[in-house]
């Protein structure tokens, strides 16, 4: 069986080897995902909550647009950096964004207290501890990306296909244990469980390659204009994507009907499927094309 498989990953390569991995472990997720999105989530959530599932969850990427426009170069430049074999510089990018991220996020906690009140009104749910929970999600599901980012760029695909196997059940399992007590609050808790083991997977699976054998490197001083010149349109695009979603999404919460709005979120479920085919196959061909 092993000798089978060396011989068919030998036929394929490693990128059809790996997109045929990573196509599948995302199909396995995408069941389990399709579960909670279409069942599960509806089950818990009342009718008149329903419809806001989306834009609260939008409101957390707003929340986190600040660090995700200051990591567009990072993740850019973390790629370049790993194939051209510059370990230092990629250990110096991964401790720059784990400051970056404590403070803004706590910047984001100050101000969402003032905000969220606002989106809740409109949002018609009642608050709680969801503020802190969404604000959490949005800057955690933020920093996993760049880890995730470092893993596809060192080309680590194994660990990768581990992690995304390990993630929905978690992701489920936590579902089930706190959607119970709180429909809402569970949700987000259940978002912020699995980015947060993505991180400390990630976290261990590089330890290898930026041990104390690897020394941190600067690398502002030398590549800031490259860096900058890199952020400034794919974060003018990147602000615009998110507001207009954000937009989108609010509108519908906002000017629909409780029963319509619930309606919109199950539609869009069905509407996530059409892009799964491809998001296998280009996460596998950037940092091959790349090198």
């Amino acid at each position: 069986m092993i000798v089978l498989k060396e011989k068919v990953k030998a036929w394929l390569g490693p990128l059809w080897w790996y997109a045929a991995l990573m196509f599948i472990v995302q199909r396995i997720g995408d069941v389990i995902n399709a579960f909670i999105g279409l069942w599960l989530v509806p089950k818990y959530v009342p009718q008149a909550e329903l419809g806001a599932v989306m834009p609260l969850a939008q409101v957390g990427s707003v929340m986190a647009l600040p660090l995700s426009i200051l990591l567009v170069p990072f993740m850019k430049f973390l790629n370049t950096y790993a194939t051209r074999g510059e370990y230092g510089k990629v250990k110096r990018l991964l401790s720059d964004v784990f400051v970056l991220s404590f403070l803004l996020f706590i910047c984001t906690v100050l101000y969402a207290r003032f905000f969220m009140p606002l989106v809740f009104e409109r949002m018609r749910v009642a608050e709680g501890s969801l503020g802190l929970l969404i604000v959490a999600s949005g800057v955690i599901g933020t920093v996993s990306t760049v880890f995730t980012n470092a893993l596809q760029a060192l080309k680590r695909f194994r660990l990768i296909t581990a992690i995304n196997l390990l993630a929905p059940p978690l992701r489920l399992c936590t579902l089930l244990v706190f959607m119970p007590i709180r429909a809402l609050s569970g949700y987000f808790v259940g978002q912020i469980v699995p980015s947060l083991c993505l991180i400390l997977v990630s976290l261990f699976g590089l330890r290898g390659q930026f041990g104390k054998q690897v020394r941190s490197e600067p690398y502002w001083v030398k590549d800031w204009r490259p860096i900058v010149r890199y952020t400034v349109p794919v974060a003018v695009m990147a602000l615009a994507g998110t507001v207009q979603v954000t937009v989108e999404t609010f509108i519908i919460r906002h000017r629909l009907p409780e029963i319509e709005s619930a309606a919109y979120y199950i539609i869009s479920r069905f509407a996530e499927m059409g892009c799964y085919g491809g998001l296998a196959i280009m996460f596998v061909f950037f940092p091959i094309v790349a090198e």
